[in-house]
């Protein structure tokens, strides 16, 4: 067989013959051409079993069948049969798809969950793997690069290449980057013994709160936790500490030796927090739950334990509860809750959709937006109790993301007022009266936050082609970008003494809360993990 040379077009190709002539030998084998391709190019070519160069190519082949085969050390191979007639091209060409293998991955770590490529695939719970499909943690979950889940393994079907494995326990996390090959089946083992180190925590007051290199760890003392090797700091607290109502002990330095048992011991009395802190919803954990943070994004501490998820956090007036929205689907409803997440109390029953619980000035009532009368959105309000349920928007557009003023005199909203199609910004009087438009323009506004001293209104808007954070005045005027990044952002919130605001950004791969200067600067990641955080709340000073 002879290669041609690409450049030379498929009609200028002149196909040679001869004929015998009288008395001469028997005539040559007659020839045909054929032009191979594939998608991706660079592919390897077998014809008859022999290497025939990558393509794309153009062979002059003896007529007749021959068989092509495409094969790469990422694809999977393919082979099929062609024929070639005489002085004619024939084209062969084929869509490769990328090979699969699998890795196996081993752990007896409590809680662990795997990723692969910032991907969560499964995680090691209750002394059995859960592999993550599409509807959530199952025994197995197959299917085109799916995993299979047994007692003891968790099978990953991925495409050849490498691939970056991450392993994250509660207090450890530890990366693989793993090549895999085609045909060669991997294995990740993480065994516990020699990865961790074993810590007998002890304080002189029991059931007390411990945090471990400001993460916050579920249970109370005593307790044995595994770290990984090197040094931590230990705090302890009491059960209010989330309150604000008490704050650490001292803190205890440990030095943890994989494999190897230590006993940290902390003593005296605890010590003020001054503190503020911030309320966000995270599905880090599977499921969406709450958390609390402290200002600078330490001590970060799941509040609530629901079977259902719960969102939409907001802290009341005076600190003593927290509203948020919990449920299953299409139906969920206003709850409150203690700020260490206790105390669970329903205060609507619709059979509807509640969202974005808020609150009072003087925490008298709470409001939400709900599609509980006709299937649009609009804003509602009652008392704490329950007592005293009262609608404040009445029409046909959609109602939503309230917020009071600091004097409880309105409340500004955004609103989806048809025919117009896009979001924009209102405010009203508190009983729902005098509805007047804020923005005026193509674009999206929504989830508008008062500032404390009520001067300023911080929205999210689209107007500049993605998604930021705007600073207004109360009366809509001086609109002001104060985010002024590529990425999404959204969720603004104002610390209660107005000097910073809080929000959501994907500028680093997935949504985190992140903190600010009014004017946009200083602008400071608090979150950071591979799970979606959202909706950030403050709580007033304690």
């Amino acid at each position: 067989m002879r290669l041609l040379k690409l450049a030379l077009p498929l009609f200028l190709l002149v196909v040679a013959s001869s004929a015998a002539e009288p008395g001469g030998e028997a005539a040559a084998e007659q020839s045909g051409f054929l032009f191979v391709d594939s998608q991706p190019q660079g592919i390897d070519v077998l014809i008859d079993g022999k290497d025939a160069g990558r393509t794309p190519l153009t062979l002059e082949l003896p007529g007749g069948r021959h068989k092509v085969t495409w094969t790469s050390a990422s694809h999977n191979d393919v082979t099929r049969e062609v024929v070639l007639e005489e002085g004619r091209v024939t084209r062969a060409e084929e869509t490769m798809t990328l090979a699969e293998t699998s890795l196996t991955v081993t752990t007896d770590i409590p809680d662990a969950r795997v990723f692969v490529d910032g991907v969560e695939k499964g995680k090691w719970e209750g002394g059995r793997w859960l592999a993550r499909g599409a509807a959530g943690y199952e025994l197995s979950w197959l299917g085109v690069r799916g995993a299979l889940a047994t007692e003891r393994e968790l099978t990953l079907g991925l495409v050849v290449g490498t691939h970056l494995l991450v392993l994250k326990a509660r207090l450890a996390e530890f990366q693989r980057e793993v090549a895999l090959l085609k045909g060669e089946p991997a294995r990740l083992d993480f065994p516990r013994a020699s990865l961790l180190g074993a810590v007998s925590v002890v304080t002189d007051a029991a059931r007390g709160g411990l945090f471990v290199d400001g993460w916050a760890v579920p249970g109370t003392t005593p307790m044995t936790i595994d770290l990984v090797p090197g040094e931590h700091t230990l705090s302890f607290g009491c059960g209010r500490l989330l309150a604000g109502k008490c704050g650490l002990a001292q803190a205890a330095t440990v030095t943890v030796r994989a494999g190897e048992a230590t006993v940290a011991r902390a003593f005296g009395p605890l010590e003020k927090s001054v503190d503020v802190k911030i309320l966000f919803q995270s599905d880090r954990e599977g499921r969406s739950h709450v958390y609390a943070m402290n200002s600078d994004g330490t001590y970060q501490t799941r509040l609530t334990d629901d079977t259902m998820d719960e969102r939409f956090p907001s802290w009341s007036p005076d600190g003593e509860n927290i509203a948020l929205v919990s449920g299953e689907g299409m139906l969920t409803d206003v709850y409150l809750v203690r700020p260490d997440g206790t105390g669970k109390t329903q205060i609507t029953w619709d059979s509807a959709e509640e969202f974005g619980p808020f609150w009072s000035p003087d925490g008298t009532k709470i409001g939400w937006w709900s599609d509980a009368d006709g299937g649009n959105w609009e804003i509602y309000v009652r008392n704490v109790n329950g007592s005293g349920r009262a609608r404040l928007t009445v029409d046909s557009a959609l109602n939503c993301f309230p917020s009071w003023s600091p004097d409880g005199s309105k409340i500004v909203f955004c609103s989806f007022p048809f025919p117009d199609a896009n979001l924009e910004i209102y405010v009203m009087n508190a009983d729902g009266t005098r509805q007047t438009r804020l923005t005026r323009n193509q674009s999206e506004e929504w989830r508008p936050c008062w500032s404390p001293d009520g001067r300023k209104i911080a929205f999210s808007s689209d107007r500049d082609g993605n998604w930021e954070i705007y600073v207004m005045d109360s009366t809509g005027r001086n609109q002001v970008n104060v985010t002024d990044n590529p990425a999404g952002d959204c969720y603004p919130s104002w610390s209660p003494d107005g000097s910073r605001i809080t929000f959501v950004s994907n500028r680093d791969g997935n949504e985190e809360i992140y903190v600010m200067d009014p004017d946009g600067t200083n602008q400071t990641r608090l979150t950071n993990n591979a799970c979606i955080d959202s909706c950030p709340s403050w709580s007033p000073p304690f």
